[in-house]
């Protein structure tokens, strides 16, 4: 804390900077390393779900195979081409081999189709198909790394590290597989960790100029009035003191420093008074002394005209001269005692102005060293030094104006002192920001379990339609007992049972019908698992789904081609009957009974649907609110963004620091304005 106090206004916004930016450092770091962690098992899911989308083409024609569509050979080769044709993210491909080794189609390299690889070693003694068939042993998908050359690359170069996750297919005893060069997952983590650095960076940039410009905004005002301070203790008292009626704190400084100023201009006005008073004085001495002069002038001339009067006289008549003799003595004697009288009159008023100019030096010189005191605890930041002596009533004036003007700095300091309480607020102002963040992380916690809830619901319909295909099959065998029953009644209603036969001719189509349906729908589901895969983390759970409704569809057209093979057979076993024709016909309506159920089965799947279809836009809605959290939180930080800059503001008030000034109680600012 004593070092924090220590630094400057720049110093303490850099070290605010660099705390920031360290925390920058410290995010990405902890980025990076997350990422680090994640991005192989990430890739590993990635390449899984792909695999999956190659497996369910296989089923699809292996299920073909099974209903007899196409033989088995045809559906292998089918599947397989589809599957090699398959490409995604550029050049990555899918390839089929079986669990002797052999290739059964590649889609890089379609030379290596029909070759044994039980021998086939990597640049690191790793037997490559052995470990992947072995890896797949236990019927769950397998994960392999080995070394690959990538498409295109010259036979002599040196293989890629590569992973691959790799699924079996019993029914053909086949092994699908794709993979991925590591040297891919570290080109995506490295520009992942390239786009963070130059996100840091640009942040960083940015928060440098901001402390640039908030540095300026508060160094340059306080150096231009430690500028005019300076000079104004120089006795510069002409210039005018900038920041004048500015509404904040160096606005208020610059009004007090002005009084201060004002004070010194008339302090010197007093002093120029004084000196011109001490001159006039001088002048009246000088004029008194000349006139003291011209009457001394004038009485010698008057002494010597009575001389010359005495001379005449002294011709005409001895006694009259003894007589003006006499009377010149009596008249000189009067004069002498009137310039005597003179001049103790005037040595006692010059006596009385010498005192009178000196009494008025000793009161101004008290005057100009309290105030020189004063002005020197000022220039040291000493607030709390007032001038409490009582001076002569000619500088009384001029003492209460400078304990007013420091008065009014005090006041000034403490409201610094108040701005720097203020710095506290605005730091909870951020710690409430920081919560509120905290808050919309929670939000997004929560739509993320909205999410998991909308697919947990979507689970839990798929197993509703698994169930209600289940009854489906239960009500087809009823239907299959029913219609056996009615063969051993109906064996003589040959005519009757060929408008039967007509009937089961036009069920035939519609389940024909159905089964295409069936088939286009588990197309549109591999499609579907396909887009999904090359969407990536994205698309994960619609391709469960679609792995799903593909099962699904296979299933309905087991059923029915179940149902038509029931029927076929109960056509011909009712053929040979005639005579129980209205027991057929009772038969007939229980076959229509169950045909009613299946169809309530199959209207609880289309129900089922719009359930998943309503799942699916609950889980877009909390996609939604995700993104809306996501929105308040970037509102959120820029509300912290401008604490901050107002926590910046607070730190330029807080720049007048007591450490440049000592100040005094507002009680006793109050106290020296009263005396």
């Amino acid at each position: 804390m004593q070092h924090l106090r220590k630094l400057g206004v720049v110093g303490r916004l850099a070290a605010l900077v660099a705390i920031a930016l360290f925390g920058l450092l410290a995010m990405k770091i902890s980025a990076t390393r997350i990422f680090q962690s994640h991005a192989f098992e990430l890739k590993e899911a990635e390449l899984t779900h792909l695999t999956d989308s190659a497996l369910s083409i296989a089923r699809l024609y292996h299920a073909q195979a099974e209903r007899g569509e196409i033989s088995v050979e045809d559906a292998q080769a089918r599947a397989s081409r589809q599957i090699a044709s398959l490409q995604y993210q550029g050049n990555n491909y899918f390839w089929v081999n079986d669990t002797s080794h052999m290739m059964i189609a590649h889609g890089a390299d379609t030379s290596l189709e029909g070759k044994s690889f039980y021998d086939l070693q990597d640049s690191h003694g790793v037997y490559i198909f052995r470990e992947m068939v072995e890896s797949v042993k236990d019927g769950t998908p397998g994960t392999v790394t080995y070394h690959w050359s990538k498409p295109g690359q010259p036979a002599d170069a040196e293989p890629f590290a590569k992973i691959a996750v790799v699924q079996p297919f019993a029914p053909w005893d086949w092994i699908i597989g794709t993979g991925a060069y590591l040297t891919d997952i570290e080109a995506a983590e490295a520009s992942g960790r390239r786009d963070l650095t130059l996100t840091m960076i640009g942040l960083g940039v940015v928060m440098l100029i901001v402390a640039a410009l908030i540095s300026y905004a508060i160094s340059a005002p306080l150096k231009s009035l430690t500028d005019r301070m300076s000079a104004l203790s120089d006795g510069d008292t002409e210039s005018t003191v900038p920041y004048r009626g500015v509404p904040n704190l160096f606005g208020k400084i610059s009004d007090a420093l002005d009084v201060f100023r004002l004070g010194m201009i008339e302090r010197t006005e007093m002093q120029e008074q004084e000196k011109k008073r001490l001159v006039e004085e001088r002048e009246r001495e000088r004029r008194a002394d000349e006139e003291r002069r011209r009457q001394e002038a004038e009485q010698h001339a008057a002494e010597q005209r009575a001389q010359d009067e005495k001379r005449a006289i002294e011709l005409a008549a001895e006694e009259e001269r003894r007589k003006l003799e006499q009377k010149a003595l009596e008249i000189e004697r009067a004069n002498e005692r009137a310039r005597q009288e003179a001049d103790t009159e005037k040595r006692e008023m010059a006596e009385a102005a010498a005192r009178e100019a000196e009494q008025k030096i000793t009161e101004q010189a008290k005057a100009v060293d309290e105030l020189a005191r004063g002005l020197a605890a000022l220039c040291r930041g000493d607030l709390s030094n007032t001038l409490d002596h009582e001076l002569a009533e000619d500088y009384e004036q001029l003492r209460r104006d400078f304990n007013e003007a420091v008065a009014h700095l005090s006041s000034a300091m403490h409201e610094v002192i108040g701005v720097s309480h203020s710095i506290d607020s605005q730091i909870g102002a951020l710690d409430r920001v920081s919560v509120q963040i905290s808050t919309e992380s929670e939000k997004n916690a929560a739509a993320i379990e909205q999410t998991a809830a909308a697919l947990e619901q979507m689970t839990s319909t798929v197993r509703e339609m698994a169930s209600g295909a289940q009854e489906i099959a239960t009500f087809t065998r009823s239907a299959g007992s029913e219609a056996e029953v009615c063969g051993e009644m109906v064996k003589d209603v040959v005519t009757a049972m060929e408008g039967i036969e007509s009937s089961s001719s036009s069920i035939s189509s519609i389940i024909t019908m159905i089964d295409e349906i069936a088939f286009q729908t588990n197309l549109l589901a591999l499609n579907a698992s396909v887009e999904a895969a090359r969407a990536g983390d994205a698309g994960r759970g619609f391709a469960v789904v679609a792995s799903e409704v593909g099962v699904l569809a296979q299933r309905s057209s087991d059923a029915a081609q179940e149902i038509s093979k029931l029927i076929g057979e109960g056509a011909d076993q009712v053929k040979s009957g005639v005579d129980l024709v209205q027991k057929t016909r009772t038969a007939l309506e229980n076959v229509l009974g169950a045909v009613r159920n299946i169809t309530g089965q199959i209207d609880n799947i289309s129900v089922s649907s719009r359930e998943q279809s309503s799942a699916i836009e609950e889980i877009n809605n909390a996609v939604s609110s995700i993104d809306t959290a996501t929105q308040r939180t970037a509102e959120q930080s820029r509300d912290m963004y401008e604490a901050t800059r107002s926590l910046g503001e607070d730190a330029r008030h807080l720049l007048s620091s007591v450490d440049r000034f000592s100040i005094s109680p507002p009680e006793k600012n109050r106290t020296a304005n009263a005396a």
